[in-house]
C-alpha cells in the first residue's frame, strides 16, 4: 500500500531563455506485489488543489485499514482500496468532534499498540478513534500509552487500585 503523487504536465512556456511548465498534481493510492513490485491496483484519492494542508503520508494500519493523511484523516481497506472513513465521516459518527477536528497533520497520530488514531482537537482536548468502530472517545494524557507493555501496565495498575479499593 503506498500513497503516489502523480504530476502531469499540461502547458509549457518560453522566453527569456528560460523554459517553465505548469503541472496537474493528483494523489494515488496504489498496491503493489510484494515479492514482484508489480502494480496491482491504483485508485485517484485527491486533486492538488482540494489538499490545503501537509504532510501526505501514511499514518499507520490496523484492523484490516490502512490511515493516511491526505489534507484530512484517511481509511482505505488496503486489498479494495475502498475509502472506508474521511474527516466527513468520523464527525457523522461522533457529533463531540463536529467542526473541533484539526486540519494539520501534527494533531493525528496513530497508536499501533492499541490500534487507535490519536486525535487533539482544535479546543486542546484529546480523543482515541477506534480504527474498528469509528467511534472516539474522550481520554486523558495519561491513557496515551506508547507500547504493548506500557497499556498491560497500565491496565494492570488501574486492576490492582481497583482491587485495593475494595479490599478497604
Amino acid at each position: 500500500f503506498a500513497i503516489i503523487k502523480y504530476e502531469e504536465a499540461t502547458s509549457y512556456k518560453s522566453g527569456g531563455g528560460m523554459t517553465s511548465k505548469t503541472v496537474s498534481t493528483n494523489y494515488y493510492i496504489q498496491t503493489n506485489d510484494a515479492m514482484t513490485g508489480e502494480k496491482l491496483q491504483k485508485k485517484k484519492v485527491k486533486h492538488h488543489r482540494s489538499v490545503k494542508n501537509y504532510p501526505i503520508t501514511i499514518l499507520g494500519n490496523g484492523n484490516g485499514r490502512a490511515w493516511v493523511f491526505i489534507g484530512e484523516p484517511m481509511a482505505f481497506d488496503p486489498f479494495t482500496l475502498e475509502m472506508i472513513a474521511d474527516k466527513k465521516m468520523i464527525e457523522e459518527k461522533n457529533p463531540m468532534l463536529k467542526g473541533i477536528m484539526p486540519e494539520q497533520r501534527t494533531y493525528y497520530n496513530y497508536n499501533n499498540a492499541t490500534n487507535e488514531l490519536m486525535i487533539t482537537t482544535t479546543d486542546g482536548n484529546k480523543y482515541a478513534l477506534s480504527t474498528a468502530t469509528l467511534l472516539a472517545k474522550a481520554i486523558d494524557e495519561e491513557e496515551i500509552a506508547k507500547s504493548p507493555l506500557e497499556v498491560k501496565i497500565k491496565e494492570l495498575q488501574k486492576k490492582e487500585k481497583a482491587f485495593n479499593e475494595e479490599f478497604k
